[in-house]
């Protein structure tokens, strides 16, 4: 998972080992189904889930992207783009489901 290292955003590596070893232990007892995550910015964090899924598996991205009056903690300035773009070249973009939008309002 080195795409990470290319992915504008926030990550502390030892989050990929935690996600990765909570996949492991998931996987050992047939637990699984989609993932999410709110503010996806670029994709960062979002990308190394994406390669955890199994076939048929889905995942949702929530971000404001380019409503950006809708981001009260100014955190980040996601790129709906350049997420996609980065999905296209790090992983896939089977099953994937985008939502646009406040997440306080899902």
């Amino acid at each position: 998972m080195a795409g990470h290292r290319f992915v504008q955003g926030r990550l502390q590596p030892e989050v990929l080992d935690i996600v990765h070893t909570l996949d492991r232990v998931q996987r050992e007892n047939n637990i699984g189904d989609a993932v999410a995550e709110i503010g996806v910015h670029h994709g960062k964090f979002f990308i190394g889930l994406r390669l955890l899924l199994r076939e048929n598996q889905r995942s949702l991205a929530i971000d404001v992207f380019a409503d950006q009056h809708l981001n009260l903690d100014g955190s980040g300035r996601g790129d709906r783009g350049k997420l996609l773009a980065n999905i296209n070249r790090w992983a896939s973009a089977d099953g994937l489901v985008i939502h646009q939008g406040d997440s306080t309002a899902c």
